[in-house]
């Protein structure tokens, strides 16, 4: 049986600090296969599916590949911590992030020039905790309801001074 179609990444240019994911450190001329990030399979799934790329983003010196499965890769200079593996050594190869903290899948992702940033989707609900303080929540009729009385109670307040001021002439 053959293997459903997967994606292939290419890259090129500077590569001085791994940027390109190739497993080596060489500026490239010519769009080269990155590994590492194309052709992989669902090893658990029987039908061994493809693993899609949802977003690939790059900074300065830096990339980062987003799955659709909630998982991504990042490669490259790490002078700034913009990898975020609390180490600053570059990575010359793409490198799998597991599920961000492992209770979250990454929705998006960017890099800045020095910075990477991710968007992961909201944990389920805890336990309520009689001690955590509640944030409190307001509805949009609540919302107009309050400005019609802050309106009435400042019209109000313009009529009362209008008043003490024509009883003071």
């Amino acid at each position: 049986m053959d293997k459903p179609i997967s994606e292939l990444v290419y890259a090129c240019g500077n590569n001085l600090k791994g940027q390109l994911g190739i497993n080596r450190i060489s500026h490239l001329n010519d769009f080269t296969l990155v590994e590492d990030i194309s052709e992989l399979y669902d090893q658990i799934d029987e039908k061994q599916s493809p693993l899609h790329i949802k977003k690939i983003s790059c900074g300065r010196r830096h990339c980062m590949a987003l799955f659709e499965y909630g998982a991504f890769f990042n490669w490259g200079d790490n002078e700034f911590g913009q990898l975020g593996n609390r180490k600053r050594s570059f990575i010359e190869s793409p490198y799998p992030k597991r599920k961000f903290e492992m209770h979250h899948n990454v929705e998006n992702l960017v890099c800045g020039l020095n910075s990477a940033a991710v968007i992961v989707e909201a944990k389920p609900p805890r336990k309520k905790n009689p001690n955590r303080k509640v944030k409190r929540s307001v509805s949009l009729d609540q919302v107009q309801r309050l400005s019609d009385e802050s309106a009435i109670k400042a019209e109000n307040d313009a009529r009362v001074a209008a008043v003490l001021k024509k009883e003071k002439e």
